[in-house]
């Protein structure tokens, strides 16, 4: 709310008003506006876990809000981005990463919901969220890197690295979409020959049965039916 208003309210200074010897140390204190955020993202996504249908997926969606913010400080500090660091208060890197093994935490508290039952699964939604998910994560933060770090060294001017990003993404994004869609079209292969498999031994069940001039029923205990 200080933030948003910009303007200091003294909650700070109530975790030091027993000891008015400490007043000078309520600006170090502080918490910072990305460590503010998390929190909350956090604290609601915990409020709503647990619940069904689209609360749980906001739920998800918040923890993910978290690690991406907390992953933006982390690499912050890695690529030592000063309009970042030098922002006054701001988060630690330690913080950092306690915020990313606490959304991490609040994914494995559903482990057969949400991103972990999808990254469990056995079938094509399993193997596509086990390449697509740390893609994402992973190929921005280390084209990020590349690209500041030949801005820095003076390999290319600015203009020509976003070029260089822009490339590299479409080649990357290009590479994974045919790695995906190449194991989906063998899943889907595999699949149109089971159930071709499948007819052929009705269609052979269904002979024989004319043939002796047998037939079959079913019957559902639980119904009667």
């Amino acid at each position: 709310l200080e933030y948003l208003i910009d303007r200091d309210l003294g909650t700070d200074g109530l975790i030091l008003a027993p000891f008015p010897s400490a007043t000078r140390l309520v600006d170090a204190i502080r918490i910072s506006l990305p460590s503010s955020i998390d929190i909350l993202l956090l604290a609601f996504a915990l409020l709503l876990r647990g619940k069904n249908g689209r609360k749980r997926d906001g739920a998800q969606a918040l923890g993910v809000g978290a690690v991406i913010l907390s992953l933006v400080i982390a690499l912050s500090y890695a690529y030592s981005v000063e309009s970042v660091i030098g922002m006054s208060p701001t988060m630690a890197f330690r913080s950092s990463l306690c915020f990313l093994l606490l959304a991490a935490g609040l994914f494995l508290l559903d482990p057969e919901e949400g991103i972990c039952g999808l990254l469990k699964r056995k079938d094509a939604v399993g193997k596509v969220a086990r390449r697509l998910l740390p893609a994402a994560f992973v190929a921005p933060s280390i084209i990020a890197g590349l690209k500041l770090m030949g801005d820095r060294v003076g390999i290319y001017d600015p203009s020509f690295g976003v070029l260089l990003v822009a490339a590299t993404y479409m080649a990357l994004l290009s590479l994974l979409a045919l790695w995906v869609l190449r194991d989906l079209g063998r899943l889907e292969r595999e699949r149109s020959g089971t159930e071709a498999a499948m007819a052929r031994k009705d269609e052979l069940l269904s002979l024989t049965s004319a043939i002796a001039k047998i037939g079959g029923w079913e019957f559902e205990v639980a119904t009667g039916n």
